[in-house]
């Protein structure tokens, strides 16, 4: 998985929760269970970004 599809995969989990009015961390692995991307969205609590991580 490239950095860019990565951020794309963010940017539309992002535009998913933003729709329902949902303030979401999103976290995004490759095959091999490594991290490529992260983001929080503002207003989302801060522990949102740890939960994302070790879910993803």
């Amino acid at each position: 998985m490239t950095q860019a599809a990565a951020g794309a995969l963010v940017a539309a989990a992002h535009a998913a929760a933003a729709r329902t009015g949902f303030r979401a961390a999103v976290a995004v692995t490759d095959p091999g269970g490594h991290l490529k991307a992260s983001d929080r969205a503002g207003g989302a609590p801060f522990v949102a970004a740890e939960i994302a991580v070790g879910q993803a």
